[in-house]
């Protein structure tokens, strides 16, 4: 069996002379231009592989122009792990016409004798896999680092048993503090790397390929986190009694040898990293605050369409407007979903939230706008009132999924979230 890894969440895993590839991303910025990877190569050619697994839509893992510009074919096969109740990624495959499979929840598929295919979502949103063959098991768990409790990865490991090499995110994927601020980091490393132990510690993989997140921050209102990242040789210093292997873009493991090239990847990653900030950032684009209100109008019929909004104002009622200071702008706006978007004279420094118009225009343009912005982390926070922003806008987020309220949304889940930003702003409160 062997491993070849392409850039940041892509790599080929082959057997018997079938190859699935994972999550191809190869050039281009995301994340509404905020980011870029730290080395852009080449596209991969066809016969290199014969399926295509994608494990969420955030585009470092799906990246629609890679299926839209015939990089990929359709004559490839998709592989996606269930959703229920979010078929967007299937019926978007489904329409370009590529063949779609399914790995259903708790359940195995068998690709041609040579891989046995098991995973699971993760938060209802992103999703893990693994790939068997023979006596071998390669875990993929890209960005699910954060679990709602142990038990989940202790299930993870009954189901897979002995685990040869784990595949899996290794720094921040998000916001992790505002500008200056040296504290607020150091928590976000602890977060991710006590996350990271405690699966390493359960799973007892025989190795570990840290990617997933080999990329930068590429906008100029977000350039000064890269300075937060954990960088690879962090981690392999961080982690001296785990078995690391290093792969830099079109390196290839057989599984069956040893691996000694990770001095010589550190070095190359090491390289990429400081070459970042001399790359031309991306700059921001203005929208005045008509076609910020006209968004925002179009966005609360959307919320009034897929939510019971008059229950969810009864059952909300402790939900406040948020205050938003537009930068570009030099305005403060008051947003609020049950009532309306406004400018106010809410001091900046008063603000829950302080953002360019083209990012609150990108929040309210789709449902994943939020998530996008907590990822791109094109804002400064205040951190006593950053929630009331949050409640604001997750629910549009959540909708995103196929979640609606009520059915599916409790009032509480509004309130509280998972996400490594919320957990940094809780501690921040705490304290």
């Amino acid at each position: 069996m062997k491993i070849k890894f392409i850039n940041h969440a892509c790599f080929i895993v082959e057997n018997d002379g079938k190859k699935i590839m994972c999550d191809p991303w190869f050039d281009g910025n995301i994340f509404d231009d905020g980011w870029s990877l730290m080395y852009e190569n080449s596209s991969v050619r066809e016969h290199e592989y014969d399926y295509v697994w994608i494990s969420h839509e955030h585009p470092d893992h799906f990246r629609p122009n890679m299926f839209c510009e015939d990089k990929i074919a359709n004559n490839k096969t998709i592989i996606l792990q269930q959703r229920p109740n979010d078929r967007k990624l299937h019926d978007w495959f489904t329409k370009k016409n590529y063949k779609v499979v399914e790995v259903p929840q708790s359940k195995e598929i068998n690709i041609e004798n040579c891989f046995i295919l098991g995973g699971d979502l993760n938060y209802d949103f992103d999703s893990w896999v693994y790939f068997k063959f023979g006596d071998k098991t390669v875990l993929n768990l890209n960005d699910c680092i954060s679990f709602k409790n142990e038990q989940d990865i202790h299930d993870i490991k009954k189901a897979l048993g002995h685990v040869d090499v784990l595949l899996t995110q290794f720094s921040f994927a998000n916001w992790t503090g505002n500008k200056n601020d040296s504290e607020t980091p150091e928590k976000a490393k602890h977060i991710v790397l006590t996350d990271l132990k405690k699966i390493f510690e359960i799973i007892k993989p025989d190795c570990i390929i840290p990617f997933a997140s080999f990329v930068c921050f590429s906008h100029e209102e977000n350039s000064y986190l890269n300075q937060n990242s954990i960088s690879v040789k962090d981690f392999v210093e961080y982690f001296p009694e785990e078995k690391v292997v290093v792969m830099k873009p079109e390196d290839e493991w057989d599984l069956s040898e040893a691996w000694e090239h990770n001095n010589k990847n550190i070095k190359f990653w090491q390289n990429c990293a400081s070459s970042v900030n001399k790359n031309s950032l991306t700059k921001t684009k203005t929208c005045d605050f008509a076609t910020l209100k006209k968004s925002f109008n179009k966005m609360k019929k959307v919320l009034q369409e897929n939510n019971d909004m008059v229950l969810f104002k009864e059952r909300a009622f402790s939900l406040k407007p948020t205050d938003i200071y537009l930068t570009d702008l030099k305005l403060s706006v008051e947003y609020d979903i049950l009532t309306d978007f406004k400018k106010t004279r809410t001091a900046k420094d008063g603000c829950d939230v302080i953002m360019s118009s083209e990012s609150l225009y990108n929040v309210m343009k789709t449902a994943w706008g939020f998530g996008t912005l907590m990822i791109n982390g094109r804002f400064q926070a205040n951190y006593d009132t950053f929630s009331n922003f949050v409640f604001q806008t997750r629910l549009f987020y959540m909708n995103n999924i196929g979640k609606r309220f009520p059915d599916s949304i409790k009032i509480e889940e509004i309130t509280s979230s998972p996400s490594l930003v919320n957990r940094l702003v809780n501690l921040k409160n705490v304290e």
